[in-house]
């Protein structure tokens, strides 16, 4: 066996924070309830940690939404008091924040929505199929409340001004009003004809500063694509991209991204859908083209329409060993730890949990496959504390240190 190669720490593409600011992605324009407002809600994209206070929409008939009345502020996140209720099925947990200090984490999707509001919204659409949503109940009628928001309607999708919506990030100085996307939508826009431009159930969506109008009732809110899940792994010189579809609506391609920072991202490949079903789909790339330092890749889901959507961020450090950890969670660990690792080829893969004194606490060993394995550990008996896992095959050997 070769020798063991220390690793301090470990990187998980869920806990990735960076300086970016939240992305406006769609309104429901008109909703259904005789007090209309009380109904509207926003969706949103974190791109970092961040507490729900740190939020606020603007919203308002002059391009310059900033100086608009009307807002919905995440200062005001309360309990929910409304009889509505939001749903998402199977494909994702729902995160309530009731508090404007309660934390959203990065690359989140957030739903913005009035506490009282009393219609049932099917959101299973907007999962990915992994992470939760996060819905924030606004308070908009207390006396003190930040949010100017009317219970009679706000998003007015009739008449002949257009509408401007800017979502402002205080977590973040250069997420200010000069800074931030101002988003936009006509009042008579392209809704279906079966719709109208004043039916119950028309959403815009946002793909850059590009609209895309669509109504799909008021119960079902659908995007077009929902990611299960992604992984990378490296193979000697190669990097192996593996991800899986469901509810593959009107997709047109997939490109692969590809960054060093981990939020400069450029494409490396495009791949067409399999098919255009509700069946789940599974895709690989291989990324022959690699550097031997930490490399992230996402993939961006683009329908017909030109929307789009992101998958989550995945990173792989290629080494020159036959053997690599991709991923060693949760940190720290609780009943079960969990590894991902590849190997060059078929084999026996050992492992061995040791203290910081070196004494050997608990082995295991599995059959490992080809490329991307994945592996948990029962930890639940061991002592709070730091601990070293080593990872060996017949041709290498690997460490990493976790916490208990």
């Amino acid at each position: 066996m070769k020798n063991i190669f220390t690793l301090l720490f470990s990187i998980f593409f869920y806990n990735l924070s960076f300086a970016q600011c939240p992305d406006l992605k769609l309104a429901m324009v008109n909703s259904c309830g005789v007090d209309e407002g009380n109904n509207e809600f926003i969706m949103f994209y974190t791109n970092e940690s961040s507490i729900a206070g740190n939020y606020n929409l603007n919203y308002g008939t002059t391009i310059n939404p900033f100086a608009a009345i009307k807002n919905l502020s995440g200062l005001d996140a309360t309990t929910r008091t409304g009889v509505g209720t939001i749903s998402t099925g199977t494909s994702c947990p729902i995160a309530e924040i009731t508090n404007p200090n309660d934390s959203i984490p990065a690359f989140s999707r957030v739903i913005f929505i009035p506490a009282n509001f009393d219609q049932n919204y099917d959101l299973s659409g907007v999962c990915n199929g992994i992470d939760s949503l996060y819905v924030v109940y606004i308070d908009i009628t207390s006396p003190t409340s930040n949010s100017t928001w009317s219970a009679g309607g706000n998003f007015g999708n009739s008449g002949p001004d257009s509408r401007y919506l800017q979502l402002l990030y205080s977590g973040n100085a250069i997420c200010n009003d000069n800074n931030m996307p101002i988003r936009s939508y006509v009042p008579d826009g392209n809704w279906a004809n079966t719709s109208g431009n004043l039916a119950d159930g028309n959403v815009v969506s946002w793909n850059d500063t590009n609209r895309i109008y669509s109504n799909n009732g008021c119960s079902a809110i659908l995007v077009p694509l929902k990611f299960i899940g992604i992984h990378a792994s490296n193979i000697q010189n190669t990097n192996i991209i593996n991800w899986e579809t469901s509810q593959e609506i009107s997709i047109s391609k997939f490109n692969v991204e590809k960054s060093y920072n981990g939020k400069d991202f450029s494409v490396i490949t495009s791949l067409n859908p399999l098919n255009n079903n509700t069946t789940s789909k599974r895709y690989q790339y291989t990324d022959k083209n690699i550097e031997y330092k930490s490399t992230y890749y996402r993939i961006k889901a683009i329908d017909q329409n030109g929307r789009y959507d992101y998958s989550k961020i995945v990173v792989v450090t290629p080494t020159k060993s036959n053997i690599n950890i991709n991923a060693l969670y949760p940190i720290p660990a609780k009943n079960n730890l969990v590894i991902e690792w590849n190997c060059a080829k078929f084999g026996t893969t050992y492992f061995s949990i040791n203290d910081y004194l070196g004494k050997t606490i608990q082995k295991e060993t599995i059959a490992n496959n080809a490329g991307f394995n994945q592996h948990s550990i029962n930890v639940s008996r061991l002592p709070h504390g730091k601990y070293i896992i080593t990872i060996a095959t017949d041709e290498d050997i690997v460490t990493k240190t976790f916490t208990k």
